[in-house]
C-alpha cells in the first residue's frame, strides 16, 4: 500500500517536528522530501493556521518568489494576519526589494 504525496509530506513534517530517537541520516532524507515540496507544505501550514510550524518550515527550506507569492495570497483568503505577516517578512529578508531609503536634511 502507498502513499499520496500529500500523507507522504504529513509524515515527514510530523516526524522532523517529533523527532524522538531520530538519526540525523534520517532527518536529511525526512528535510529533502519537505524541501521537494515547499508550495504543498506552506498551503497545508495555513490551511491548518499552524504559524509555528509555518515558521519551522521557513527556517529550514527555500521557498522561491512563486511559492511565497502563492502562500501569501492564501494567507489573505484565510485572514490568516499571523502567518501573512511573518511570510512578508520573511519574503522581503529573502528577496529585497531594491528600493534604499536616503533621507536628505
Amino acid at each position: 500500500m502507498s502513499c499520496s504525496s500529500g500523507e507522504a509530506l504529513r509524515l515527514a513534517w510530523w516526524r522532523l517536528r517529533y523527532p524522538v530517537e531520530l538519526t540525523e541520516n534520517a532527518a536529511e532524507r525526512y528535510l529533502a522530501y519537505i524541501r521537494g515540496h515547499v508550495p504543498e507544505a506552506l498551503r497545508w501550514l495555513l490551511e491548518e493556521n499552524d504559524t509555528e510550524g509555518l515558521r519551522f518550515l521557513l527556517a529550514n527550506t527555500e521557498p522561491d518568489r512563486e511559492a511565497f507569492a502563492q502562500a501569501c495570497g492564501l494567507a489573505r483568503e484565510r485572514q490568516a494576519t499571523a502567518a501573512l505577516a511573518l511570510l512578508l517578512e520573511e519574503q522581503h529578508r529573502r528577496f529585497p526589494s531594491g528600493f534604499t531609503k536616503n533621507f536628505d536634511l
